[in-house]
């Protein structure tokens, strides 16, 4: 028995995948609600989420931080490898490699995670970030640790 309390981004991804939901806002958060989190898909070992990114990611040159393409990356990552853990576990990333294909504007991005390999004590997941343009913005991988 774990001694840790269950995740509500745990359950909000459970419920939408056990009920079948699409679109769903994801608001168990703040992070979640400040992005505008929506989960759009989710099965056992695959997520589609998307963000609203404004104006307050932007840096000096005019286009949204990297840490905050990350950001949104590692929910995606997280989400992919939530799916295929009960609701007793957790996953914690490990390491998250991250590669940046082009600039990115404030505005609207999808995430689509998929988990590669999953183990009784780690994950491995990747995911890509796309524009509201469909084009790849960045990719991450990233081994996940399950937390029971």
């Amino acid at each position: 028995m774990s001694n840790q309390p269950i995740n509500p981004d745990l359950i909000a991804l459970h419920s939408v995948m056990d009920e079948g939901h699409t679109n769903v806002t994801l608001d168990v958060n703040p992070l979640a609600q400040h992005l505008n989190t929506k989960i759009m898909t989710a099965e056992f070992g695959s997520v589609t989420m998307a963000f609203t990114i404004g104006d307050e990611f932007v840096q000096g040159n005019g286009v949204i931080q990297g840490g905050a393409l990350a950001m949104m990356l590692d929910f995606g990552l997280a989400f992919a490898g939530m799916s295929v853990i009960s609701l007793e576990q957790n996953v914690s990333t490990t390491n998250m490699n991250v590669s940046f294909m082009r600039p990115a504007l404030p505005g609207e991005y999808t995430v689509v995670g998929d988990v590669e390999k999953a183990g009784r004590s780690m994950i491995f997941a990747r995911c890509q970030l796309f524009d509201s343009n469909d084009k790849l913005v960045a990719s991450a991988s990233s081994p996940l640790m399950v937390l029971k």
